[in-house]
């Protein structure tokens, strides 16, 4: 109860000091997203940090800021969501449509942001085998480990050895 307490206090002072503070509804619909997605909540609550409330990522702290890429397109929204037009599209077909989400999807509103953030990451897992591959998956779109960065294996290190905030 104390870690999580200590958890909670560091996640929201990291992010007051930014644009927009991920608010308490916001943790608690992600821990239910990852929970109904089987990703451990800690990988879900540091990605949901590192992407949307820590200046190291360059997200700008905001859920509703976006990157911009070197491919040209931007990465919005809460988990930092890539813009590529085919991206978005198979988003939309895999992860929103395809677990029968019948209003259309918006990237800038952060429950359904977070729900094809939580379902990709999952589906990467069930893909690659393991939440390490995943996350680098997630964070540079590569599967082959010559084609992932150094960057990208800190980050992804970072998601997956994160402590449990509930404890």
């Amino acid at each position: 109860m104390i870690r999580r307490i200590l958890f909670l206090a560091a996640l929201f002072a990291a992010s007051f000091l930014h644009a927009e503070p991920i608010d308490d509804a916001t943790f608690a619909a992600v821990m239910h997203i990852a929970d109904q997605e089987g990703i451990p909540r800690p990988v879900a609550a540091r990605l949901m940090f590192e992407e949307s409330g820590d200046p190291q990522t360059g997200s700008r702290g905001n859920p509703k800021a976006y990157n911009k890429e070197p491919s040209g397109y931007q990465s919005q929204g809460l988990f930092q969501l890539h813009t590529k037009p085919s991206n978005i599209e198979e988003l939309k077909r895999l992860d929103w449509m395809a677990h029968g989400e019948t209003e259309p999807f918006d990237i800038w509103n952060p429950l359904h942001n977070a729900k094809v953030a939580m379902r990709y990451l999952a589906r990467k897992h069930r893909d690659l085998g393991t939440w390490y591959r995943a996350v680098c998956y997630y964070n540079s779109g590569k599967t082959k480990q010559s084609d992932i960065t150094d960057r990208t294996k800190a980050y992804a290190m970072r998601i997956i050895s994160a402590k449990d905030p509930e404890l």
